[in-house]
């Protein structure tokens, strides 16, 4: 009888799938298929720095434990079958689940590669079948992981049969799905909560408070009183050794922060501090404000070294050069007007203009609070698995306050700006604020790094400081989501027939966010019908996103903060081998983004914009073997309220696309081009800016920069390249129990 029960909801959600799916679907294409990432192992390329020193980091330290340590499989302690009841909604009793296994006691788990052991608590196992959540799932505990039985729903990859978990987001209202989150409680996750505060991620809600006034406004604290100025001198980009004025607050193993200050001359070096007026109707354009752009790097202290008294420089670090790139142009001035160029080939597309409200201050940047789209919103034709979910008992929402605009913000507090003593009460830049003198005790020397640094450090333009932290509140780790297909209800009434068939907003926004933690991932979700897809926000280190397919986005499909595919805004994320369709950006970072971080072997297909650092000074980004319908690094002016220059020490390593991208480097600063493989010419609208560092590919350079990269930094061995082909490359995706072979908790 159960069995007849579930067959019948299959059938169901099989119908109203095929019956409401938008009518193109994704087809999958190489980059994202490739069969071998590791092997054969070639060194990384020797490419000559800069005339400053400055040189392409070394990226492979990002994602989950640094990339080289296997995806763990958490034994399984809760298993959830799928309600035989279509009217049930099942958010609490997977969140109830969700919590009892984050209150169990830790265990020891011996990973793959059987070296690394690490501290869990276990699974949630949601059996195949459909499950219907209203609201968010949170996991704010380490060692918990909620993982399904398969990520294909009834309209699933040729050759698999049946259906594996489906978790459909049944909301009728703007809301993320799941947290991966340590400073959010799961009762934040109810539909209520959600809905009384209005303002859901801003703040500032209608009643009740906000998620984000339960947030402290800052989760970490320095260890010591004042911040240790680094040397007085040039310090390149890509550095693993920095010299700082007293190292007796470090040794090996100290957490430390590195805080890069800006001066006002640094803002008028690179033209941002005045922008044109945007021609047309729409004249938002925000000018950069120098106060919001010091930027912290979390690092960890590797070796200190003393200075000795005839010390005084960080070299730059040199390896055997290719040809030398021609030298830059000189810096351009500060920009007073836009190259529009010929754009008689190109007509202005009109945009739609959302209300504007007034400008909101957050911790880390000014941002256009926005009200959505006012619409009628319809009880039929919303997409419902089994067309027996009760709307009855929602409140009717004709607008949600939304930060949404292509002036994406950074809403969540991510340590810019996040200590007493840091408030501007003086109006000016720390970095143009007089030093304090150097205390005569003070030992000088070196601190070396786990991760190099991916912004220079200039006393001219942009001095530096280092400090040691603590966590004020306990950070998790080895968290996850994987082998589940999340959907997401729509309403099919409201559409645009001229440019877009389906324009529903009030649903599931992201699919997955992860935030305040460390050491997480998401593995082998597939998404449909979000609004967007997963979102590694600022707070979030070293999380892995891997074999994860996100398709046929519903919303408007133009308009800014919509169908953001893979956005990183944390440090040290990593996306690998993933696959997106019908994208406004399918992988792209926010503003002042610190990095390292990494997009590999990955595939975007049918996006309406473009793949890129997208808003205002992303730093240390690798696009490598990306294939998107458009990739650029470069000055995007006024373009989305003062995006202004997007990206600087990215590279773009054997990347393809189908139509004409752009790439420049910023005063100051470089970008790389190695082995791109498309047309390149002008935007629509261009900005002043010289053209990137490019350089051809030769049969002597490696498939992968990523790959090469991390091999060298664990040996450079053949015999480790198939080490690290089986833990973390094709060979080392995770293989988790066929689906019913778990019966019983362990």
């Amino acid at each position: 009888m159960k069995l007849a029960k579930n067959l019948i909801s299959i059938l169901f959600l099989l119908w109203t799938v095929k019956s409401q799916a938008p009518p193109q679907r994704a087809q999958s294409v190489a980059k994202h298929r490739i069969q071998v990432q590791a092997l054969p192992y070639i060194p990384p390329p020797s490419i000559s720095p800069d005339e400053k020193g400055n040189q392409i980091p070394d990226f492979s330290n990002v994602g989950y434990r640094e990339g080289a340590v296997p995806l763990p499989v958490v034994p399984v302690k809760i298993i959830l079958e799928p309600s035989t009841d279509h009217t049930v909604d099942d958010r609490q009793r997977i969140q109830d689940a969700i919590d009892k296994v984050g209150q169990l006691p830790m265990s020891p788990l011996l990973l793959r590669d059987g070296k690394t052991k690490i501290q869990v608590r276990g699974a949630v196992l949601l059996k195949a079948g459909v499950y219907r959540v209203n609201g968010t799932l949170i996991l704010n505990q380490s060692g918990v992981v909620l993982r399904g039985e398969g990520n294909h729903g009834p309209d699933g990859p040729d050759g698999v049969e049946g259906v594996g978990t489906v978790i459909v987001a049944t909301g009728k209202y703007v809301h993320d799905f799941i947290y991966i989150n340590g400073l959010l409680n799961s009762k934040q996750g109810t539909p209520e909560s959600i809905l009384s505060n209005r303002n859901y991620r801003d703040g500032g809600g209608e009643s009740g408070g906000s998620i984000k006034d339960l947030r402290p406004k800052n989760y970490y604290r320095r260890k010591i009183k004042r911040a240790i100025p680094l040397a007085d001198e040039y310090i390149p980009s890509g550095s693993l050794r920095i010299p700082v004025k007293d190292i007796t607050n470090f040794q090996p193993g100290t957490e430390i922060i590195v805080e890069r200050l800006a001066k006002q001359a640094w803002m008028d070096m690179i033209g941002m501090g005045r922008f044109a007026a945007q021609p047309g109707t729409f004249p938002t354009t925000l000018s950069w404000e120098t106060i919001q752009f010091n930027f912290r790097y979390f690092r960890k202290v590797t070796r200190v070294e003393k200075m000795l008294s005839d010390q005084s420089s960080n070299p730059p670090q040199t390896s055997n050069p290719l040809p030398p790139p021609s030298p830059p142009s000189p810096p351009p001035p500060p920009l007073t007007s836009p190259n529009l160029g010929d754009t008689s080939k190109a007509p202005l597309r009109r945009r739609r203009v959302p209300n504007l409200l007034p400008l909101v201050e957050s911790n880390s940047e000014p941002r256009i609070q926005q009200t959505r789209h006012r619409r009628r919103l319809s009880r039929r034709g919303l997409f419902d698995p089994d067309g027996f979910f009760d709307t009855s008992s929602l409140p009717a929402r004709e607008s949600t306050p939304y930060s949404g605009d292509d002036n994406w913000s950074d809403n969540i507090p991510d340590g810019d700006n996040d200590f007493a003593d840091d408030d501007d009460e003086e109006d000016m830049p720390r970095g143009d604020r007089p030093s304090e003198p150097d205390d005569p005790a003070w030992v000088p020397g070196y601190l070396h790094l786990n991760i190099p640094t991916v912004m220079d450090m200039d006393p001219t333009y942009g001095p530096g400081e280092v400090f040691p932290f603590e966590y004020k509140i306990a950070i998790p780790s080895d968290i996850g989501v994987e082998n589940i297909a999340l959907y997401s209800v729509f309403d099919r009434t409201v559409t645009n027939s001229e440019s877009n068939p389906l324009e529903d907003e009030n649903h599931a926004w992201f699919a997955v966010v992860v935030d305040h933690c460390e050491n997480c991932w998401v593995a082998d979700v597939r998404t449909r019908y979000f609004v967007s897809g997963i979102n590694l926000a600022p707070a979030s280190k070293h999380v892995t996103v891997q074999d994860c397919e996100i398709t046929e986005p519903i919303s408007t499909a133009r308009d800014g903060g919509r169908r953001y595919m893979y956005l990183i805004k944390g440090q040290m994320g990593l996306v690998k081998r993933c696959f997106a369709s019908d994208a406004r950006h399918d992988f792209i970072t926010g503003a002042k983004t610190r990095g390292p971080n990494v997009f590999v072997d990955s595939t975007g297909i049918r996006a309406n914009n473009d793949a890129g650092p997208h808003n205002r000074w992303s730093m240390g980004t690798l696009y490598d073997n990306i294939h998107s319908r458009n990739l650029n690094v470069r000055n995007r002016g006024w373009i989305g309220a003062g995006q202004g220059w997007c990206g600087v020490n990215h590279v773009i390593y054997r990347c393809s696309t189908d139509v004409k991208s752009r790439f420049q480097s910023p005063p100051g600063g470089s970008n790389w081009v190695i082995g791109f493989e498309g047309a390149l010419g002008d935007q629509m609208f261009e900005f002043e800016g010289r053209d990137a560092t490019m350089i051809d590919i030769d049969s002597s350079m490696p498939r992968s920069l990523y790959w090469a990269q991390l091999v060298k930094r664990l040996g450079g061995t053949e015999a480790i390249a198939v080490d690290v082909e089986g833990w973390v490359g094709v060979a080392g995706k995770n293989k988790y129990p066929p689906k019913g072979s778990v019966t019983t908790t362990s």
